[in-house]
C-alpha cells in the first residue's frame, strides 16, 4: 500500500508540476504510422517579423525551440522520400506542442535505390522494437522468427519467454490472444513471416495493459495499407530435416490520402518428429522407461485484411479481421518397461497413440479515433470479437500391459468452443506544458465451452470411461480501468506513473461426470512507476537510465482449471485444478540504453501464490503419474541482462548479450515442504556481414546453461543458425538459404526431483534444418531511413 499511496502522491505532484514548467514550442514529425522521424529539416517562420528559427528533429522525432513569442508562424518541413509540408501555426500560451504527419513521394521502385539502415533493435520508452527482416530469410512462419530474437526463448507446450519464470502474453496488434499456449503456438505458425511489420517486447507493461502480464507482452504488429500507393509481395519457402515444413503466401496493400486496405493470404504445412525418453523412480526402488516418438503435421491457412477511411482530419474508422484455420494430426508410439528391484522385468507395454483435428479462429476489430487537437492528443476506441472452434479426435491401443490384460483400446472425441468481447476505449491528452495523461477503460466477456466423450474397448467390449467423460461450462468477466500521467522535470527526467482497477469474476461449472462449480470475485489495484533520466553523453550519443515499479498478477484460465482427465499414455495423464488462486508479482527494474540500444538491467521481482505446473503421482496406483496446477508458495526470481556490440562499423555488426535467473521458491509441494534454488545462464548473439550491396550473410544463437522450466531442470543446450541473403532486379528479388540449428545442439537432458516422484530423460524436436525462401516485391518502397553508431544496414 505505500507504493500505491507514492503514485497517487506522485501524480499530484506531476499534475502541479505541469502548470509551472512552460517553455518554448515542441513538435513532433511523425511518418503515415505514426512513428517518430529522426533527422526533419524544420523551418518556423515569424511572419510579423520574419525571423526564422531552424532545427533538426531528435531520435524522438522531436523538434524544440526556444523564447517564442505568441505569434502567426508558417512551419516548413523536409525529409527525403516525403512531401515537403507547409502550415500555418498560430502560437498561444495553451497551444505550444504540435504534431505533423508527413505523406510518402509516389516514386516508383526502380527510380531510387533503398539502402533501408534501421535499427534491428532499440528500445523506445519502456518497450523494445525488434524489425522482423533479417529474421524472415531464416523463417517459415512466426514462430520460427520468434526464436531467433535475441534473449527470448520458446517452449512449444509452456508459450515463449523473456528470460524469467513465467511466460509472455502474447499480443497481436495490441490485442491479447486469450488461448492456451498450444492454441498460440498453432496461430503463430500459421502467420507467415513477411506479414510482420515490427515486434514489440515489453518487459514491464504499464497501467495501460493488462495486469495479467507478470511475464511481460510481446506484441506482433502486422503489416497494414499505409499511404504508399499500390504495393504488395508474393512469397514461397520450405525448409527440411527429418520432415519438412512448406508455406506460400501473397500480400496486398493499397493507400491514398484518406482510404487505405490490405490483405495477407498464406497456406502452410509443417511437419517434425519429437521424441521422448524418460525414467521414473518410485520409493520402493521399482523402475519406469519410456520412450516416446511422435510424427507431428498440420496444415494452416491465414487471411487477414483490413481497411481506414479518414473522414476528415479528426475522425478515423478501421477495421481489421482475421481467419485462419488448422487440421493438426499427430501419432505418437510410446514403448515402456516395467522393472521391479533386482531388475526382474514385471511388464512391458507398446502404446501407440493417434490425434487428428480442426479448429477454426475468426476475429473482427472495428476501431474509431478522433484526433482532438495538434499536439497529438487522441481518443482512439475498439471494439473486438474473437470466436474459436475446436474439434479433435484421439484413438489409443495398449499391448502387452500385463498377463491379465493383454489388449485394450480407447477413443475420446472432444469439442470446445469459445467467444471473446473486448471493448477497449482509451484517451491520451498533450498538454502545452508538456504533460501526457492517459486514460481508459476496458470490458473482456468470455465463454467458454468443452465436452469431451470417452470410450474404452476390454475385451472386444466398448464401455463408457465415467472419469474422462466430461462437460465443463467456463465464463469470465474483466472490467478495468487506468489512468497514466508522464511529465518531463528538471535535470531531464522523464517520469510516468498510474494506476489501474481490475474487477475479475470466474465461474466454471462442471455439468459432467459430477455436477459441481466454483467462484472467483477479485477486485485489484496494481500499481506502475517509470522513471527515465539523460546519463551522459558520450561522441554525442546518450546514456539513459530507466527504473520501473510494478505490480501484476497471473490468473488461472479454463486449461488450468477444468478438472476433467486427458490421456496422454497409459502410465500419464494431465487434469486441471479448480481451487487454483490467482498469483501477484511486484517488480522492480533498473536498465540503461545507449543509443537506445538496450546494454544493460537488474531487477528483482517477488511472487505470492505462486501456481504452477506440478507432476504428482496417483494415491492409489504409484504408477500411474498425474499432471496437474497447484499453489505451491512463494518467488523470489532475481535477474540481470547485459549486452554489448564491436565492432559498430558500416559492413558488419556484432552483437553478444547474457542473461542470468536465479529463482527461488518455498512452500508446499504434493503437502510436502517445498525448498528449491536454481541459476540458469542464457547467451545470445547476432552477426550481420555486407557482402556487397545485394549481398548479406547473418548468423544468430543461443546457448542455455542450467536451464529451467518451473521444476524441471532442463540442463545445456542451444542452436546456431546462418542464413545467406541475395537480392536481384533492384531489391525486388530476394532469395534466402538458411541453416537453423546446425550444430544439432537443441537435445535438453530433463531432471526432476519433487515430492516423491524422481525423473530423468531428454528430449529432441525435429528442428535441425536446411531452409529455402524467395521473396518478390512490386509497387512502391520505403525511402532511405537513417543509420546511428548501434544501427547496421539490414536491407529491406
Amino acid at each position: 500500500m505505500k507504493l500505491v499511496h507514492f503514485l497517487i502522491t506522485g501524480i499530484i505532484w506531476v499534475g502541479y508540476l505541469s502548470i509551472s514548467f512552460a517553455q518554448g514550442v515542441s513538435i513532433l514529425i511523425t511518418d503515415p504510422q505514426n512513428a517518430p522521424m529522426p533527422g526533419a529539416h524544420v523551418h518556423l517562420l515569424q511572419q510579423s517579423d520574419t525571423i526564422t528559427k531552424v532545427g533538426i528533429t531528435n531520435r524522438e522525432g522531436i523538434v524544440e525551440f526556444e523564447d517564442v513569442v505568441e505569434d502567426h508562424y508558417l512551419l516548413r518541413v523536409s525529409y527525403l522520400g516525403f512531401k515537403p509540408f507547409e502550415k500555418q501555426l498560430d502560437v498561444k500560451s495553451h497551444n505550444r506542442h504540435f504534431t505533423i504527419q508527413l505523406n510518402l513521394e509516389a516514386i516508383a521502385l526502380d527510380e531510387v535505390t533503398v539502402q533501408g539502415r534501421r535499427s534491428f533493435m532499440s528500445q523506445q520508452g519502456d518497450r523494445i522494437m525488434v524489425d522482423p527482416e533479417p529474421l524472415a530469410g531464416f523463417s517459415t512462419n512466426t514462430l520460427e522468427m520468434l526464436e531467433l530474437v535475441p534473449g527470448l526463448f520458446i517452449d512449444p507446450q509452456a508459450g515463449v519467454f523473456m528470460g524469467g519464470a513465467t511466460p509472455a502474453a502474447i499480443y497481436i496488434n495490441g490485442r491479447e490472444q486469450r488461448m492456451n499456449p498450444q492454441d498460440i503456438m498453432a496461430l503463430m505458425r500459421s502467420l507467415p513471416p513477411n506479414s510482420i511489420q515490427r515486434i514489440e517486447i515489453i518487459r514491464n507493461p504499464s497501467a495501460r495493459f493488462d495486469a495479467a502480464s507478470s511475464g511481460g507482452i510481446i506484441n506482433i504488429v502486422l503489416k497494414r495499407g499505409i499511404n504508399l500507393g499500390r504495393f504488395g509481395s508474393a512469397s514461397v519457402g520450405m525448409n527440411q530435416g527429418i520432415y519438412g515444413n512448406r508455406f506460400g503466401g501473397i500480400s496486398l496493400n493499397q493507400g491514398s490520402e484518406r482510404s487505405s486496405w490490405y490483405v495477407h493470404a498464406n497456406y502452410t504445412q509443417n511437419a517434425r518428429e519429437d521424441k521422448v525418453n524418460q525414467l521414473r523412480t518410485f520409493q520402493g526402488g521399482s523402475l519406469l522407461n519410456q520412450f516416446t516418438t511422435a510424427h507431428v503435421q498440420d496444415r494452416q491457412i491465414f487471411t487477414g485484411f483490413g481497411a481506414g477511411y479518414q473522414f476528415n482530419e479528426k475522425w478515423s474508422v478501421s477495421y481489421d479481421g482475421r481467419i485462419s484455420g488448422n487440421e493438426p494430426r499427430s501419432t505418437a508410439q510410446t514403448q515402456t518397461l516395467f522393472t521391479m528391484p533386482g531388475n526382474l522385468n514385471q511388464a512391458s507395454s507398446s502404446n501407440f497413440t493417434s490425434n487428428t483435428g480442426k479448429v477454426i479462429n475468426l476475429q473482427h476489430d472495428v476501431g474509431l479515433m478522433r484526433q482532438i487537437d495538434t499536439t497529438g492528443s487522441v481518443w482512439n476506441t475498439h471494439l473486438v470479437y474473437t470466436w474459436n472452434r475446436g474439434k479433435a479426435l484421439q484413438n489409443y491401443t495398449i499391448e502387452n500391459l500385463d498377463i491379465d490384460l493383454a489388449h485394450m483400446a480407447g477413443l475420446a472425441d472432444n469439442r470446445n468452443q469459445r467467444h471473446l468481447l473486448q471493448l477497449q476505449s482509451d484517451l491520451s491528452l498533450h498538454f502545452h506544458t508538456g504533460t501526457l495523461l492517459e486514460a481508459g477503460i476496458k470490458a473482456d466477456f468470455q465463454d467458454f465451452y468443452s465436452k469431451a466423450d470417452h470410450d474404452f474397448k476390454e475385451q472386444g467390449k466398448w464401455t463408457q470411461d465415467s472419469l474422462k467423460t466430461h462437460a465443463y461450462q467456463y465464463s469470465e468477466n474483466n472490467l478495468a480501468a487506468y489512468m497514466e500521467v508522464s511529465h518531463n522535470l528538471p535535470l531531464k527526467i522523464l517520469l510516468k506513473t498510474g494506476l489501474r482497477l481490475e474487477n475479475n469474476y470466474m465461474h466454471g461449472q462442471l455439468e459432467t461426470p459430477l455436477d459441481t462449480g466454483y467462484v472467483s470475485k477479485q477486485l485489484n489495484v496494481f500499481p506502475y512507476l517509470f522513471i527515465s533520466r539523460l546519463l551522459w553523453m558520450a561522441a554525442g550519443y546518450e546514456f539513459r537510465g530507466y527504473l520501473i515499479a510494478r505490480r501484476s498478477v497471473t490468473r488461472p484460465d479454463y486449461q488450468h482449471m477444468t478438472p476433467h482427465h486427458r490421456y496422454v499414455n497409459p502410465y500419464f495423464s494431465e487434469t486441471g485444478n479448480p481451487a487454483l488462486k490467482p498469483q501477484f508479482t511486484q517488480n522492480y527494474e533498473a536498465n540503461i540504453s545507449f543509443d537506445d540500444t538496450p546494454i544493460f538491467a537488474i531487477g528483482r521481482s517477488f511472487t505470492r501464490n505462486v501456481f504452477t505446473n506440478v507432476i504428482l503421482q496417483d494415491g492409489s496406483n504409484e504408477e500411474q503419474t498425474i499432471s496437474t496446477y497447484d499453489n505451491v508458495g512463494e518467488r523470489v526470481e532475481t535477474y540481470f541482462r547485459l549486452v554489448g556490440a564491436l565492432p559498430p562499423v558500416r559492413k558488419y555488426f556484432f552483437v553478444l548479450g547474457t542473461q542470468y535467473n536465479h529463482n527461488e521458491y518455498k512452500g508446499l509441494y504434493a503437502n510436502a515442504p517445498l525448498k528449491f534454488k536454481r541459476g540458469s545462464w542464457q547467451f545470445f548473439t547476432f552477426h550481420s556481414l555486407r557482402l556487397s550491396q545485394n549481398t548479406r550473410i547473418i548468423m544468430s544463437g543461443f546457448y542455455m546453461l542450467n536451464g529451467q522450466l518451473n521444476f524441471f531442470e532442463t540442463g545445456n543446450f542451444g542452436q546456431l543458425n546462418i542464413s545467406i541473403n541475395q537480392s536481384f532486379l533492384n531489391n525486388r528479388l530476394q532469395i534466402s538459404l538458411s541453416g537453423r540449428n546446425i550444430l544439432n545442439t537443441m537435445q535438453q537432458n530433463i531432471t526432476f526431483n519433487q515430492g516423491p516422484l524422481n525423473l530423468a530423460g531428454d528430449r529432441y524436436s525435429d528442428n535441425r534444418r536446411i531452409a529455402l525462401t524467395v521473396r518478390y516485391q512490386f509497387g512502391l518502397r520505403k525511402q532511405e531511413e537513417e543509420q546511428n553508431l548501434l544501427r547496421f544496414d539490414i536491407g529491406e
